[in-house]
């Protein structure tokens, strides 16, 4: 293929909203970036557990924090913040949550 493509999170093709997260999704010829934002208080296993049906986030995101931090929590016991400016991957079996009174800005890569 070739060319391009590019999307708009003010514009996106997806918005979905949860008790303290809202996620702006812009899909690019088959591939989803999305843009989270998570508030102060936000804990996955509390929020998003029930949505999910189970206790720990089988999810795998990978994206890059711009703003805010956020704490892992594994399975295994395992345990990271991400900061600003950091990429990362959580692996699925965990637990995320944000810290202090900011909130977390994410983009997420599919």
């Amino acid at each position: 293929m070739i060319g391009g493509a590019k999307g708009n999170f003010q514009t996106p093709d997806e918005n979905l909203e949860f008790e303290k997260i809202s996620v702006q999704i812009v899909s690019l010829n088959g591939k989803n970036v999305k843009k989270v934002t998570v508030q102060p208080g936000w804990n996955w296993k509390e929020h998003m557990s029930q949505i999910a049906g189970t206790e720990w986030c089988e999810g795998r995101p990978f994206g890059v924090v711009v703003s805010g931090k956020y704490h892992a929590q594994h399975k295994d016991g395992t345990e990271f913040d991400i900061l600003p400016g950091e990429a990362f991957i959580v692996e699925p079996g965990h637990n995320l949550w944000v810290v202090g009174d900011e909130p977390v800005v994410v983009y997420e890569f599919e």
